[in-house]
């Protein structure tokens, strides 16, 4: 009789393939596994015919229950090395469960049961979680702190946990089936917290095109190595979540919230300020007075109440600092509301769980020293070894044009840039003022064009473009690449900086400086103006190649020539969308939805992707040449031919 021990039997599970065919006797537990006279034991995807004999079907299952009641006898009569456990009866099922797999599962789902089967697989498919008694110490641990998944702003419901409450303390009443299913499961839940903890939750890319996020999702192999070998397991589970000190604070604030300890909505203290002209130094009207009984500010004259003066200014650019709003001390629109009580979101735990959500997306390493844009504040800040060593307003991309959310490696600095205009303001600007205006447009602006033979259709020259003649119709703009060179009329002022991506986004200067004095700036065609772009020249350049600031300032003053200063080593740029940042005092401030991706990660995030709006996208006008139809003269009879049509 074949002789079927335990570590032959081990051995079989990782076998690929089944040599039965010349076996004539092979006994069969399941339809899945079979042992074969000829050769060791082998697991075998389907039954060969051989192993079908109605006589021996029993044997092997027969003697696994056998081993399990009484340890002392063997499978077969032959006495082997060593008897088979529990853990080998499991493994089988496990092996079983894992190759069985839904089709229409998820691309994630095959991704991580494929890890499972080679994590099982290289531990000889023994389980980690359960054994005779049911669950280990360690399958506790970690169950305990996955129901904590509500302190790190996850769903714990999403997590589903093995319920092996119903055994027995002895655990004889569990079958290897009930055993292998809760070890499954607890492995697939292991792999999901890690997953949600590294923004694994939702596909940023799914939710918008301008959500240029790819989470640092953990391989899953290495997450069940880890959680199933360190000595604590539940450290570990928390070492999977983001660390960043942002993320952190907006998690304290978010579990005050859910303990109800949330700051009461602000209260307007004095007369509310009527609507009208924005306040500025030096002003006199009658709104002025109600702005100083608000502001508590008595004025140096009983009739200079209405005088907008320097210690009016003072005390507005304090409110404004303790609203986390732009200190200038001017009272617009944004102002205006923060004095009425109004400005200020408070007590959302929705808004912060998507800026929480938001953080799992950021790149674990920002970089010891980076740039972060956030879009909704409208602010450019320069962090060196955690630290805000400066910042400055910016204008982002209006809500047809917005500004994509993305990090990227700043490579180098221009100065003295010219201006590649992209084919949107080419189809929508430059095009329809060319066919009003001809090229005395183009001289205008200091342009450039350049167009390519197929841009003119039938007509081969390019002499017209010389001539003060609106542009014809039939040229095609967009195939024509149009250059606005350097001077005081380029767009992108005196400097910009290069960060290459695909959405063909950069920092720039702007000669529009009056709208760095608005509360909203979202008025670009998706780029980033920077107020006072030269200063952040200086303080790139000093920190990456100690340039002093008399040398960026000669470059900039200097010849109106294109200057590229490479960075020798890349400066990290990220360009974010949280509404919701905590200031240095600890105090949370919050910004508004400019472009609506708070509704829609929201939304992501309890799986409505079909309730996403899409995003409005200012679309290019794309003339195509309509095609003249072939006309197809009849063919003449030979009648036709001779004597011409009569």
């Amino acid at each position: 009789m074949m002789k079927l021990n335990a570590d032959q039997f081990r051995a079989s599970r990782t076998a690929p393939i089944c040599a039965c065919r010349t076996t004539s006797i092979c006994a069969c537990r399941t339809t899945s596994i079979c042992a074969c006279r000829t050769t060791s034991i082998c697991a075998c995807r389907t039954v060969p015919k051989t192993c079908k004999l109605a006589k021996h079907v029993g044997i092997l299952s027969f003697s696994i229950l056998i081993s399990l009641s009484a340890p002392a006898q063997a499978i077969e009569p032959d006495a082997p090395s060593r008897l088979i456990g529990v853990d080998d009866v499991i493994g089988i099922e496990l092996q079983n469960r894992l190759s069985k797999g839904r089709r229409s599962a998820s691309k994630i789902e095959k991704t991580e049961r494929g890890a499972l089967t080679q994590f099982y697989a290289s531990r000889g498919n023994l389980p980690v979680w359960v054994g005779r008694k049911g669950l280990s110490k360690r399958a506790t641990t970690v169950m305990n702190e996955i129901r904590k998944a509500g302190d790190w702003a996850l769903p714990a419901g999403a997590f589903a946990l093995p319920d092996l409450a119903a055994a027995r303390s002895d655990g004889i009443d569990l079958s290897p089936q009930t055993l292998a299913a809760a070890e499954v499961k607890l492995s697939r839940a292991v792999l999901k917290y890690a997953r949600f903890a590294r923004g694994g939750r939702t596909i940023p890319a799914k939710i918008s095109y301008f959500l240029d996020r790819k989470p640092e999702l953990l391989d899953p192999k290495d997450v069940l190595e880890q959680v199933s070998t360190d000595q604590d397991p539940a450290e570990i589970l928390r070492g999977f979540h983001p660390k960043h000190p942002q993320f952190l604070a907006l998690l304290r604030h978010y579990k005050a919230m859910q303990r109800g300890a949330v700051e009461p909505a602000a209260k307007s203290k004095g007369p509310r300020l009527p609507a009208g002209p924005t306040l500025k130094k030096g002003m006199r009207h009658k709104t002025v007075a109600l702005l100083r009984q608000r502001l508590e500010v008595t004025p140096l004259e009983p009739d200079e109440a209405s005088l907008f003066d320097q210690e009016l200014v003072l005390a507005v650019k304090k409110f404004q600092k303790t609203k986390g709003l732009d200190v200038d001390g001017v009272v617009g629109p944004g102002t205006r509301g923060a004095l009425n009580g109004g400005g200020t979101v408070r007590g959302n735990p929705k808004k912060l769980l998507v800026n929480i959500e938001q953080w799992r997306w950021m790149p674990s390493n920002l970089g010891a020293m980076h740039i972060w844009v956030n879009i909704p504040e409208y602010r450019i800040r320069v962090q060196k070894n955690g630290k805000v060593i400066h910042t400055e307003r910016v204008v982002v991309g209006k809500t047809r044009n917005q500004t994509p959310v993305f990090s990227k490696n700043m490579k180098w600095i221009e100065f003295h840039p010219s201006w590649y205009i992209p084919t949107s303001i080419k189809m929508q600007e430059i095009g329809p003022n060319l066919r009003r205006n001809g090229t005395s447009f183009l001289k205008r602006m200091n342009m450039v064009m350049d167009c390519p033979r197929s841009a003119y259709g039938k007509r081969k020259k390019k002499s017209f473009w010389d001539s003060s003649e609106p542009a014809p119709a039939s040229v095609d703009i967009s195939k024509c690449a149009v250059k606005q060179l350097p001077g005081p009329k380029n767009v992108l002022g005196k400097v910009k900086f290069k960060f290459p991506n695909k959405h063909a986004v950069y920092l720039h200067d702007t000669t529009s400086k009056g709208l760095f004095n608005r509360t909203t700036r979202a008025y670009s065609h998706g780029c980033v103006r920077v107020r006072n772009p030269i200063k952040l020249a200086e303080i790139i350049l000093r920190a990456d190649q100690n340039m002093s600031k008399s040398r960026v300032r000669a470059i900039v003053n200097g010849p109106v020539t294109t200057y590229q200063a490479y960075l020798k080593k890349d400066l990290p740029v990220h360009v974010t969308y949280f509404t919701a940042v905590v200031g240095p005092s600890g105090k949370i401030n919050y910004y508004r939805d400019v472009y609506g991706h708070e509704k829609r990660i929201a939304l992501a995030m309890s799986g409505k992707y079909k309730q996403i709006s899409p995003v409005p996208v200012s679309r290019t006008p794309v003339r195509v040449a309509k095609k003249r139809p072939r006309v197809r003269k009849p063919k003449k009879t030979l009648f036709q031919e001779i004597f011409g049509d009569l």
